[in-house]
């Protein structure tokens, strides 16, 4: 944009009041978008890059489209086990499937159904792929009462090497893009007390099982979590998200990790005595980031949920993007309209920019004033600011004009956003005149 709108933004960021509104119950965080996915049946998933999923159901592997329609079934098992995580190579070309029955991990070619068994692992809970051919497992391969294990298991050999140990019942692992490995403690007691859980970072240079590390070796990434269901590592930014299902108060929620659950962004706030588990993410693209009112492109986390009864859901929470609408028959031709706001921070404020329409571009390039990244692909040389108001309780502002007939084709409007606590949040889609 321009210097000018850079001190408006500043301007109105020092002028909103600091408060936030509470969050609802069963939804997402304000600024986020829930959806419902397919889930035709129950278990373990993992999702594809063309949205296909597998589900391990502890009976069979079947493989989905994305809208839920069959299309093979790769594995039939002899009997009923336990499935305890099913993930997908980063070629997509197989599933490592792991199920604490038999405790036995095995991969599952994606075109043959082929099945090749890798390793024991007993109680095996979780795991993550650390690179093509590895994974890292969490299992309390020594029984009841043991530490649990964090294994590295090689896919193509199923040679597995103890990396850690960690007091405690088996907890949710994952690795960040770097090769540190991630783990969320669980205490010995159940229900978990609460703020008991912590969430541990292991360097990935340490990770080499001689020695083998424990709990001491580890730096605490997050604390007084109220237990941990399930862990998953943004790629690209670094950020820890997780499963949080306290067993004692029934509350189920979706936290970006932060140093403690205080001060930790809580993204979803599930039913009550629910759980929440295959957590999956899927990085941003095009300049925006995994934050409230972004563009949905901001990146994508699925989870499921069940009550272990009737009720199993798969879901997807994105970011939810601020909309500018026009009304009133100026819109279209001579007379007054109206620029619309929707779906903005509540008690915030919107500077509206308005740019010209034939220079717009719909390639939106990342600004920013010293918050979330602004989208826009309005032309810097035609920016034009325009008011600068608050937004209501609900989120919406709206501006008046009059059109003299001669308005039409000549503009595209777009407003900035300002959220009373985190700042510039982004912008709004764009409307034409």
């Amino acid at each position: 944009m321009n210097r000018f709108l850079s001190t408006v933004l500043v301007t109105a960021v020092a002028s909103v009041p600091f408060a936030l509104p509470a969050l609802a119950l069963d939804t997402p965080a304000d600024g986020y978008e829930l959806s419902a996915l397919a889930y035709p049946t129950s278990g373990s998933v993992a999702t594809l890059s063309n949205g296909d999923f597998v589900v391990f159901d502890g009976s069979t592997i079947d493989r989905y489209d994305a809208s839920g329609a069959f299309q093979q079934n790769l594995v039939t098992l002899g009997g009923f086990v336990f499935s305890s995580f099913l993930i997908v190579d980063p070629s997509e070309t197989f599933v490592v499937a792991g199920e604490s029955s038999n405790q036995e991990i095995f991969k599952v070619d994606l075109a043959t159904g082929t099945t090749t068994p890798l390793t024991t692992l007993t109680f095996n809970y979780d795991a993550q792929f650390e690179s093509a051919n590895t994974i890292v497992v969490s299992a309390a391969a020594g029984g009841f009462g043991a530490p649990n294990e964090i294994h590295r298991v090689d896919t193509d050999t199923g040679a597995t090497t103890l990396l850690a140990t960690v007091p405690g019942p088996s907890g949710p692992v994952c690795v960040d893009a770097v090769g540190n490995v991630f783990y969320g403690t669980v205490d010995t007691n159940f229900p978990p007390p609460i703020g008991s859980t912590d969430v541990l970072r292991f360097a990935a240079a340490s990770l080499t099982g001689a020695p083998v590390l424990d709990e001491n070796d580890a730096i605490v990434a997050g604390s007084g979590f109220n237990g941990a269901g399930d862990l998953v590592c943004d790629p690209s930014t670094g950020d820890l998200y997780l499963a949080e299902n306290d067993f004692v108060t029934g509350s189920n929620l979706i936290f970006r990790v932060g140093p403690t659950r205080a001060t930790s962004e809580k993204l979803v706030d599930g039913t009550t005595f629910f759980t929440i588990g295959n957590l999956e993410f899927v990085g941003a693209t095009g300049g925006a980031i995994f934050g409230p009112y972004q563009p949905d492109f901001g990146g994508t986390l699925r989870y499921t949920t069940t009550d272990f009864g009737s009720t199993n859901d798969r879901n997807r929470v994105r970011p939810a993007r601020p909309e500018v609408a026009l009304s009133g028959p100026g819109a279209i031709g001579s007379g007054p309209f109206s620029v619309n706001l929707t779906g903005a921070p509540a008690g915030g404020v919107a500077a509206f920019v308005f740019g010209a329409q034939g220079l717009y571009s719909p390639v939106e390039l990342p600004y920013f004033f010293g918050g979330q990244p602004v989208l826009s692909g309005i032309d810097v040389g035609t920016v034009i600011v325009g008011p600068v108001v608050g937004t209501s309780g609900s989120g919406t502002a709206s501006l008046a004009y009059f059109n003299n007939g001669t308005l039409g084709g000549s503009a595209v409007i777009q407003a900035i956003c300002v959220d009373p606590v985190l700042g510039v949040v982004g912008s709004s889609t764009r409307a034409f005149l």
